[in-house]
């Protein structure tokens, strides 16, 4: 089975689905994979040895010939086009059996159509033959309603991999790739010292510390700790490191900012006691050679998605930066590089393949999740908070018995331009309601991405298929609309029947 993998997302992403592609591989060892990824971070890809070849998106040739100063716009827009068209011609000609995207954008969605047979079985997004976006799995469908930051998921973007893969994790999944040695001169800067690395930048600069927050955390760390802290980052952080650098002024201090390769992080950061850093690719790194984590997150990342996965890591999760104390996450890392018990506000990670441990909920999130639960897992629907939800299932119940008294009208006339108008309307009156009840969303979104995944089908098979979307919402909303209904608030709610 030939099988390409597009996986067009930054490095952190790449990591992400290392695990997911050994599992695929373990669980099919005849198939041969390829991965397609942009050009600036194949090299996230190197040492994964379960992929046979990389091939790289052609956008450097591509937007050259675009921007090429020499030529008409026609002509330049001619060139790029038919330098797309070769590639695209090239990876088709490879004949693959199967194609996963695991990019879940609108450009790979359009690349994954261009380059898919008429035999191929594809899972990931792609696109319909009139050009409207395609998800043929479930799982797909389910990253597409649920997840990102305004979402209510709970699940690892590694499981999620995994599901989109058809395929179960194990901890053996998780491991460094071929030994690979620290370069000479690293090496002997630690010599046998211990230490910690500490990552100056992020995947986006939202979120990360700032250099005078950094400088304050490190000032306290090498005056309480021993080890020494190795600073970690890109070539385009290294004015950011020397500002650290000269506030801590320290010979505990090491700076390896832009003068390793990505590669190298991975024997770097197995030999740390602990890696400090936000949400990027050394902790996914991390995740992979067993390094506990220490991962700072802000409201700008869903740390449920993306944080750490390996056994003894912690999050740290406040809404802005500003307002984390120095003495917090000095006393973080101290508990950690000492394997105190954590704090109650702290997030535990217990291994890769367990859910992380939250002792303190906030309630809406945690029903909004729960509620995630029942609808995609059969799990128990949960009790509400308040009564404004159970009222607001009520109205969402009326308008889903609006919609289908249209389909059926639908199906016994020609002329259904009115129903279609009713039908447009209700569609904006949901998306209202769930803006003002926001508890509703994991529900709406589930409805709405249902929706969306109809294809050009017949009139009838289009009203098949909603009918039973609103017939399976309906049953969704009835677990609501009993006879009495107790929140968690303790109050009770009689609602009308529809």
């Amino acid at each position: 089975m030939k099988v390409l993998v597009i996986q067009l997302a930054r490095l952190g992403d790449i990591y992400s689905m290392w695990p997911s592609l050994r599992a695929f591989k373990r669980t099919n060892p005849k198939a041969e994979i390829d991965l397609l990824v942009r050009p600036r971070f194949s090299v996230a890809a190197e040492g994964l040895d379960v992929v046979n070849d990389i091939i790289s998106l052609p956008q450097t040739e591509v937007f050259s010939a675009l921007l090429n100063d020499d030529k008409k716009d026609s002509d330049a827009l001619a060139d790029a086009t038919m330098r797309m068209a070769d590639f695209v011609t090239e990876v088709r000609s490879k004949k693959y059996d199967k194609i996963i995207n695991l990019s879940f954008s609108p450009v790979s969605s359009f690349l994954t159509k261009l380059v898919e047979g008429p035999e191929t079985e594809v899972v990931g997004y792609t696109r319909q033959e009139d050009g409207f976006l395609k998800i043929p799995d479930d799982a797909s469908a389910y990253f597409y309603a649920q997840m990102g930051i305004a979402g209510s998921n709970r699940f690892h973007v590694n499981d999620v991999f995994s599901e989109v893969l058809g395929v179960e994790l194990v901890e053996e999944d998780y491991h460094q790739p071929v030994q690979h040695e620290l370069p000479s001169l690293v090496a002997k800067l630690l010599a046998d010292d211990e230490y910690i690395v500490f990552h100056v930048g992020a995947s986006n600069p939202r979120k990360a510390l700032s250099a005078l927050k950094a400088s304050n955390l490190l000032k306290r760390v090498v005056s309480a700790r021993k080890e020494k802290v190795v600073l970690v980052g890109s070539a385009e952080e290294q004015e950011f490191a020397s500002k650290i650098l000269e506030s801590v002024n320290s010979e505990k201090l090491v700076s390896f900012v832009g003068k390793t390769k990505l590669v190298d992080l991975f024997p770097l950061i197995r030999g740390a006691k602990l890696l400090v850093g936000a949400d990027s690719a050394p902790i996914h790194i991390a995740s992979l050679v067993a390094t506990p984590v220490y991962n700072l997150s802000n409201r700008s990342v869903r740390f449920w998605e993306t944080g750490p996965k390996a056994a003894g890591s912690r999050i740290r999760m406040v809404e802005d930066f500003d307002l984390l104390g120095t003495d917090m996450m000095c006393d973080d890392i101290e508990a950690m590089l000492d394997d105190r018990i954590a704090p109650d506000d702290i997030v535990v990670v217990n291994g890769p393949l367990e859910p992380y441990h939250v002792a303190e909920e906030e309630k809406a999130d945690l029903f909004r999740w729960k509620l995630v639960e029942a609808i995609y897992l059969g799990k128990d629907f949960p009790v509400p908070n308040d009564l404004d939800f159970v009222e607001g299932v009520r109205q969402l119940q009326e308008l889903n018995g609006l919609s289908l008294q249209q389909f059926h009208a639908i199906l016994k006339k020609e002329d259904h331009q009115e129903n279609m108008n009713i039908l447009g309307n209700v569609d904006d009156l949901v998306e209202k309601l769930v803006a003002m009840v926001p508890d509703l969303g994991p529900i709406v979104k589930w409805y709405q991405t249902e929706k969306l995944r109809i294809g050009p089908v017949s009139k009838e098979e289009i009203v098949a298929a909603y009918t039973d979307i609103h017939t399976t919402l309906a049953n969704i909303l009835s677990v609501y609309l009993g006879d009495e209904i107790e929140t968690t608030e303790g109050r009770t709610y009689e609602p009308q029947r529809v």
